[in-house]
């Protein structure tokens, strides 16, 4: 017993002095903790709920704040942590807690607020993901279960693109402003050569110069990519006929001297010059 002691003593001298001001994260630093507890659970195979809190600026005063943050440090154990998520609302990381125990946190919260004036949304997230028929249960019990009046509002994001944004840490301002300084003098010294391989493929194929296609960048954010069009016009539709020849398995499409690539698209696959408009 002696031994265990000590340990026992430390314990409760940590659970007792938490300042709340050394709780509530900036982004950066719960955007890191975020990640810490991501790559925790790919380790160990447990779960992690995240509560995103949407606060009106009406209720965004420093009492107010203040107020929360000795809520949540009072109500919250020693292993969770919470702080401003880059997107501007207060973020919760529950470690090895599941679905149900995530949403009576989230109502806790919600008693706490208790205001029926403004609109004030709970977002839970889970990592990973649960199984469809896990979530279905849950959904089919929360119906049953009294639920929270208007306009205070409980919200389960089941995409892997909603919880993917939450871990993205944001790039810093120097960082951003060299990749649009560094875009432009690409720009402004390519723009000859692109203008020349525009009409080059506008002029020998039907269909634009350009192929736009919807991709996801960091944190699940999704973007338009611009490349120079190197196959013919609707060549999507021609997909199917053309499976069976693809040296790829899956939904992934490649195949050895593809018909759809057009003449000038196979130079300029070649030569990269395709990726130009990416700039």
């Amino acid at each position: 017993m002696k031994t265990i002691a000590p340990l026992a003593q430390l314990i409760s001298r940590a659970t007792n002095l938490r300042p709340s001001n050394r709780l509530l994260l900036n982004a950066e630093a719960w955007s890191h903790a975020a990640c810490c507890e991501r790559m925790r659970v790919d380790r160990n195979g447990s779960v992690l709920a995240i509560l995103s809190l949407s606060l009106p600026k009406q209720l965004q005063t420093s009492r107010n704040i203040d107020c929360l943050t000795e809520f949540l440090a009072d109500r919250l154990r020693i292993t969770d942590s919470f702080g401003w998520q880059p997107d501007g609302r207060l973020g919760v990381l529950l470690p090895d807690t599941p679905l149900r125990g995530a949403e009576l946190v989230a109502r806790e919260i919600l008693e706490f607020i208790n205001t029926n004036e403004y609109r004030t949304t709970i977002e839970i997230s889970m990592y990973p993901l649960p199984s469809h028929a896990d979530l279905a249960a849950h959904v089919g019990d929360s119906e049953m279960a009294p639920g929270v009046e208007q306009p205070q509002v409980l919200a389960f994001q089941s995409s892997a693109e909603s919880v993917d944004r939450l871990f993205a840490v944001p790039l810093p301002i120097w960082k951003r402003l060299i990749d649009i300084s560094g875009a432009s003098v690409g720009l402004l010294a390519a723009s000859p050569l692109m203008l020349v391989v525009a009409a080059a493929v506008a002029t020998t194929s039907k269909g634009g110069a350009f192929f736009v296609q919807e991709r996801e960048g960091l944190g699940g954010r999704r973007f338009k990519m611009y490349k120079f069009r190197s196959m013919i016009r609707d060549s999507d539709s021609l997909k199917a006929k053309l499976r069976r020849h693809s040296v790829q398995d899956g939904p992934a499409f490649k195949m050895h001297r593809d018909p759809r690539v057009t003449k000038i698209g196979r130079l300029l696959r070649v030569t990269s010059l395709d990726e130009l408009p990416q700039l």
